[in-house]
């Protein structure tokens, strides 16, 4: 299993190579228009650089995750999380997550029979992949999986 902190190193790589194809496609495009003023050649710097935005401040642990109650659903039991505002800003694919990630304390101290590995991992991939959504249900029934099944199954894998 990938460590947690490689999410978003391997969501950085995929984007990166979309990125080489999408250029590598443009080069495959009609000849440029003479009449439209060319880009810098290899040797010369552009007229005007724009800078790159500030990294993000890594979010801290202590955060409060918000709303927890465990609920029943027609597939099982669940444990339902209505993320904090605080929470919602950490998250995203691009965000650096520590371990363990922002909430997941606040999170144990109103549910700590929620502490599994898979309901940890469950977390993280809703904290990294859907931290705009409304809630989020953690399900204890789920399987462990590697980072690719969770991510392709979104964030819910099945047994």
């Amino acid at each position: 299993m990938c460590g947690p902190r490689s999410r978003p190193r391997a969501v950085l790589a995929g984007l990166v190579g979309l990125v080489g194809v999408a250029l590598l496609a443009g080069c495959a495009g009609p000849p440029p228009d003479p009449g439209m003023p060319r880009a810098p050649s290899a040797g010369q710097a552009p007229a005007t650089a724009s800078p790159s935005p500030p990294p993000s401040p890594p979010c801290p642990a202590a955060l409060p995750v918000g709303a927890v109650t465990w609920v029943e659903r027609s597939d099982g039991v669940a444990l339902r999380v209505v993320p904090s505002a605080q929470l919602r800003a950490c998250g995203g694919p691009f965000r650096t997550v520590a371990d363990p990630p922002p909430g997941w304390s606040d999170l144990l101290g109103e549910a700590p029979t929620a502490d599994s590995p898979g309901m940890l991992e469950q977390y993280r991939c809703h904290l990294e992949l859907a931290s705009g959504a409304d809630e989020w249900h953690l399900e204890p029934w789920r399987p462990v999986v590697d980072e690719g099944v969770m991510l392709a199954a979104a964030c819910n894998p099945v047994p």
